[in-house]
């Protein structure tokens, strides 16, 4: 919080007033050292419907397969030889936050009549302006933005909390589930994993039913 002090200096009938204005300045609410945004693999296709800014930082959207919002495009999704001609497009991004709150602006190409932040259990209120809609997170959730109704190609923000990478404790952080002896998972090398900067270990592998012949180096 800063304080400016504002002496003016009035003249009237020869009396000179001195009228102190004080004006306060908070600091912002939100800081860009808040968050972890991690830049997009080069070369990957950003998807082109949604922006998202965190506290002014821009936070990549990436794009996800989904089913066609027509039945018949759902039922042909499910016939692999042909369900590569039947599938939507949506968004989702991600980013790691240290402090809440923090702002999500999200823009789109349209003009934003109505939104959702959905589960609206959570009872985040969004603000609609133009093209953009703004609302602040508390705390590491996982949120839909649900625009215009569009229910179907609607964007996913996945609000993770901070990782440590120092001091924070490896166990079991590589796991192998078996379905059934169908199903089994065989002859599996892991080699050169590091995983918050310490290099994985046999110990660190848990390895369930129907799970063979893993070798870790």
């Amino acid at each position: 919080m800063r304080i400016e002090n504002l002496l003016t200096f009035i003249n009237y009938e020869k009396v000179n007033i001195v009228v102190l204005y004080v004006s306060v300045h908070r600091s912002c609410k939100y800081s860009k050292s808040d968050v972890v945004i991690y830049p997009a693999p080069e070369g990957e296709a950003l998807n082109a419907k949604f922006k998202v800014t965190v506290n002014g930082i821009d936070v990549p959207v990436y794009n996800a397969r989904i089913c066609t919002e027509d039945k018949q495009g759902r039922d042909s999704a499910g016939i692999p030889a042909i369900s590569d001609l039947y599938f939507d497009i949506t968004g989702f991004a991600s980013f790691d936050m240290k402090k809440g709150p923090v702002k999500v602006v999200v823009s789109v190409e349209e003009q934003i009549y109505t939104a959702k932040i959905l589960p609206a259990s959570f009872r985040i209120i969004p603000t609609i302006k133009d093209k953009t809609v703004s609302f602040e997170a508390t705390k590491p959730q996982h949120i839909t933005v649900e625009v215009n109704g569009d229910h179907i190609r609607s964007l996913h923000l996945f609000v993770n909390p901070e990782v440590n990478n120092s001091g924070y404790p490896l166990h079991k952080e590589i796991e192998f589930l078996g379905y059934d002896a169908d199903h089994a998972i065989n002859n599996v090398l892991i080699e050169n994993v590091v995983i918050n900067g310490r290099k994985v270990a046999l110990e660190d592998v848990v390895m369930n039913d129907f799970v063979y012949n893993v070798t870790v180096k």
